[in-house]
């Protein structure tokens, strides 16, 4: 299933099949959910509303009622954030562990591990539930794409929106200092993803896109740091670590990002719509 923009069709016609497929998919994980393996099904689900909430923004000058349907997927997920919260800690420690075994002894990082998997298992204990329940609004979503249109004409719609993006989250590359909150590194990450998934819907698989992937998997290990922090604050032996780590992962994304949105706004955009409608 691809969920490429084909510049050569109407981006009315298009931005309807990709929502169309996106909700789709999001709706066969909730109704038929994997019992053996719930966690990635609700990871599945959130990622797919985020890129249908990512794909309005872009044309979002020209879509009237983007409020409302922005709106209406954000509040589907909205059920699924602490199960994904809670196994995604899990998979943060995992990931984390080459680098915080330099800082923290081994026992120490196994503790921390099993206070972690006792929390996911609580909070997660009713998530294929939470999918099923979910599976009839998706459904509604499904067939009220039918419904969507773009107000004005549509040349030059991406275009723009994927220059405000992309500004937004230069500006963020430029301004932040590794001394900043990690809330705000987490705002970065927001702005960075969204371009991200701009570039998927327009070009694919491509080197462009695997360096903003690269980008936002450097941005996302701070944001796991932090929730690990704040989930594991009574505990003074690995907490140490791994503030030392975050402190060094905002150093490494401010390097790559910087180098990543060095371009001007019209100079990279005009790169990009130009490999997209090649």
């Amino acid at each position: 299933m691809t969920y490429r923009i084909d510049p050569q069709r109407s981006l009315t016609t298009e931005i309807r099949r990709v929502l169309r497929e996106l909700l789709l998919d999001a709706s066969g994980r909730c109704g038929s959910p994997n019992d053996e393996d719930v966690h990635l099904d609700v990871h599945e689900v959130r990622k797919s509303l985020k890129k249908a909430r990512a794909l309005l923004k872009l044309v979002r000058p020209h879509l009237p009622d983007y409020r409302a349907r922005k709106d209406r997927y954000r509040d589907l997920g909205r059920s699924l954030g602490a199960v994904r919260d809670a196994a995604a800690v899990v998979e943060s420690i995992d990931l984390l562990r080459p680098a915080l075994l330099d800082l923290a002894s081994a026992e120490a990082v196994d503790a921390a591990r099993g206070l972690l998997v006792e929390r996911r298992d609580e909070v997660t204990a009713d998530a294929a539930a939470r999918l099923r329940a979910l599976h009839d609004d998706f459904t509604d979503a499904v067939a009220a794409v039918d419904g969507l249109r773009l107000q004005g004409p549509e040349e030059g719609a991406v275009v723009d929106g994927l220059r405000r993006e992309y500004r937004r989250a230069r500006k963020w590359a430029i301004s932040l200092s590794a001394d900043d909150d990690a809330n705000d590194f987490h705002e970065w990450r927001k702005r960075v993803k969204e371009h991200r998934y701009h570039l998927e819907l327009l070009l694919g698989e491509d080197p462009e896109v695997e360096r903003t992937h690269e980008l936002t998997d450097a941005l996302g290990q701070i944001q796991d740091i932090s929730v690990l922090l704040e989930v594991l604050a009574e505990d003074d032996i690995i907490t140490p670590g791994l503030r030392e780590l975050r402190q060094r992962r905002k150093t490494r994304a401010l390097e790559i990002g910087r180098a990543y949105y060095e371009p001007e706004p019209d100079n990279r955009v005009a790169e990009i719509v130009s490999d997209w409608r090649r």
